[in-house]
């Protein structure tokens, strides 16, 4: 898990490593599609303005004021302009993050979602732009690219609150109680679902699924941008269960 040091530190990698390779893009590449009804340049506008936001909820944070800031407006995003919000954006952020001290990290953030430990929404910070440099990297012609390795660490370090928190976001659940373990070289958690609900598990006598991969693979599993058949995963337990699995956790 990141402190501020190198929360800090990582962030500013992250993003820059972003803004440096949008720099370098064509005018194809823009317009390529990276997820779902978005492209290249909707998804960097997209990160421009969540930066602005995070700035915002860290800085409202700090002030001890816990009201989640809304999404900045969209604007006519061109190449140029959405370049200048990143920087714009990066800069507002890590001014915001320079701010914090020890006695931040036993605070709140009221981040987008929800307000959550101030240590928690550092870890979210970066990981987010951490995902999204794997995006751009996969959609731009880097099909081998993986996540930083500290950030993929930082990741699977999360799964335990992260994965029953997404699960709130849907009805949906298994028809009897099931687990999985996301299995990776820097950590194997495991999330039980009893019937109920789910929760973070050191061990467990339920049917288990395992998802095995890279740190780097099980993030971008769980997270949705991989399935159970990408190269790099391996299921051992219900195949099934493994192709529902953003059925259970849907977003981020």
């Amino acid at each position: 898990m990141y402190g501020i040091p190198d929360g800090i530190a990582a962030n500013q990698r992250e993003v820059t490593a972003i803004i440096d390779r949008a720099r370098t893009l064509t005018t194809d590449d823009w317009a390529r599609s990276v997820l779902p009804g978005w492209s290249v340049l909707d998804m960097l506008d997209h990160v421009a303005r969540a930066l602005a936001q995070q700035a915002e909820a860290f800085e409202r944070g700090l002030r001890g004021e816990l009201d989640p800031p809304e999404f900045p407006n969209p604007q006519a995003a061109t190449p140029a302009k959405v370049i200048d919000d990143l920087v714009a954006g990066l800069d507002a952020l890590q001014r915001a993050l320079a701010k914090l001290v020890p006695e931040s990290m036993a605070a709140l953030t009221p981040m987008p979602f929800g307000v959550i430990p101030t240590p928690v929404a550092l870890q979210i910070a970066v990981v987010e732009y951490g995902m999204h440099r794997w995006d751009l990297e996969r959609a731009c012609g880097s099909p081998t690219y993986d996540l930083s390795d500290d950030v993929a660490a930082a990741s699977i370090a999360m799964v335990p609150g992260l994965l029953p928190m997404l699960a709130g976001r849907t009805e949906q659940r298994p028809a009897k109680p099931a687990a999985f373990q996301l299995a990776s070289p820097v950590g194997a958690p495991i999330v039980v679902f009893d019937g109920e609900q789910w929760a973070p598990a050191e061990a467990t006598d339920i049917p288990t699924t395992v998802i095995s991969g890279s740190a780097s693979d099980l993030t971008m599993f769980y997270i949705g941008r991989l399935n159970a058949s990408s190269a790099g995963i391996t299921v051992a337990g219900s195949q099934a269960d493994a192709e529902q699995f953003k059925q259970y956790f849907p977003g981020p």
